[in-house]
């Protein structure tokens, strides 16, 4: 993350108030849903319906709509600007590294996997960095949503934590594949190049 963040902390930080702003947009969409609900089921009893406060709501409920959509496209600009710069900076970084070896060390076997290695990773870097913010932006949405169904309906939690469950372990052997594969296939990248 240090080094990610080097490449452009205005990017870093943004790109991380943008993820915390919108996990809270679920929770706060709810609960102006249920406003929403209470003033219609208000405005239906009532003899003089007045649905002024019902068409706040709902204004209220499309701008949080409209500033969730907002955020996921910061998000996606300062993922992928992001990605870029810092692809950049540790590009620049091998290459001056090897700039410093000579001619035999490049034709090392180990060494030139190890530097192939190096770059292929920086990409896998930023995609660490995206996952972990989303991780951190669901557990905050997925807290903000436990404590609403505290509120409603208590029993929802158990069925909650368990549909978690499958996504998690998909996740988690599908990382470690991936992660093999493109081990594996670095010899074979060398002999290629």
């Amino acid at each position: 993350f240090r080094e990610i963040r080097k490449s452009s902390p205005l990017l870093f930080y943004g790109n991380f108030t943008a993820r915390i702003l919108d996990a809270f947009t679920p929770i706060i969409s709810l609960w102006v849903g249920k406003l929403i609900i209470d003033e219609i089921i208000l405005q239906a009893a009532a003899e003089n319906a007045d649905y002024s406060d019902l068409w706040i709501y709902v204004a209220v409920e499309l701008g949080v709509v409209i500033f969730s959509d907002l955020l996921n496209r910061l998000i996606n600009l300062t993922d992928a600007l992001l990605g870029d710069l810092y692809s950049n900076d540790s590009s620049v970084k091998i290459i001056k590294k090897t700039e410093e070896l000579n001619i035999s060390q490049l034709e090392d076997a180990e060494l030139y996997d190890m530097l192939e290695r190096a770059r292929q990773q920086t990409s896998g870097r930023v995609t660490l960095m995206t996952n972990t913010f989303s991780q951190i932006q669901d557990v905050i949405g997925i807290v903000s949503l436990i404590s609403a169904l505290i509120y409603f309906e208590p029993w929802l939690i158990v069925l909650l934590l368990l549909s978690i469950i499958p996504s998690f372990l998909n996740e988690l052997k599908y990382s470690n594949s991936r992660y093999s594969v493109a081990k594996s296939w670095t010899a074979e990248r060398r002999e290629l190049d």
